[in-house]
């Protein structure tokens, strides 16, 4: 790609996403078809910056999963890879340990979210009132969440199951966020493929941020099958 090119595209992603930013404030709301908007672009600027690995992990994850209605292997093989490794760790303990909550929350934190969607506003010189300011944030988070609750994130094959197996006693088949209603909490559920030992559905409390400068540490920890 020249450099007069490449000057141009992102010129073109900093313009798009400051004006839709400008729009947001100004109507002091986020909208679903902002959240989709703004992964489609900042996919888009990752994608041009080509990095390996890639530093925007996150950005990939949560991309995916809000803009195809159900990702296969080739799109979660990362995720079923370590949501099974925190279940076998968490259900092979003799005396239960209480913070796979915590550990499956962390994995697919929004805090880590967060950052390195601030590094990329930083590289592409964008304003980043909307996730500086706590009002906003809350906006996203809960928006983020209306479109990822309930959307199967990943199916795993029987290739990739037998692999798994070899590390650990539980691989994970499928996994979903799930809500019961407003203001309610929101909820994981990993479902295990039929060959792992541990049979059961694992499910707990996922913790996420509460304001834009902290990933709130929580003492209320529980076990939960």
């Amino acid at each position: 790609m020249s450099k007069t090119v490449s000057h141009d595209f992102l010129e073109r992603i900093q313009r798009d996403l400051t004006r839709n930013f400008k729009e947001c404030m100004e109507r002091k709301s986020i909208g679903s078809e902002d959240i989709v908007y703004w992964f489609v672009k900042l996919r888009q600027f990752t994608e041009f910056l080509d990095l390996n690995p890639n530093p925007y992990s996150h950005v990939n994850l949560y991309g995916n999963w809000i803009l195809h209605t159900k990702l296969d292997k080739a799109k979660s093989t990362s995720l079923v890879k370590s949501l099974s490794k925190i279940a076998g760790d968490y259900l092979s303990q003799t005396n239960k340990i209480k913070n796979h909550s915590d550990r499956i929350s962390e994995t697919i934190s929004i805090a880590i979210l967060r950052k390195e969607i601030l590094d990329l506003l930083a590289i592409l010189k964008c304003s980043k009132t909307l996730f500086d300011t706590e009002f906003f944030w809350n906006k996203i988070v809960s928006t983020l969440m209306l479109e990822i609750v309930n959307k199967d994130f990943l199916i795993a094959d029987d290739i990739e199951i037998e692999k798994l197996l070899e590390k650990t006693p539980f691989a994970a088949k499928q996994f979903r966020l799930m809500s019961f209603g407003p203001n309610t909490d929101i909820r994981w559920l990993l479902l295990p493929h039929e060959k792992s030992k541990f049979g059961k559905p694992l499910t707990g409390k996922l913790y996420i941020t509460e304001g834009p400068d902290s990933f709130e540490e929580r003492s209320d920890l529980y076990e939960d099958i």
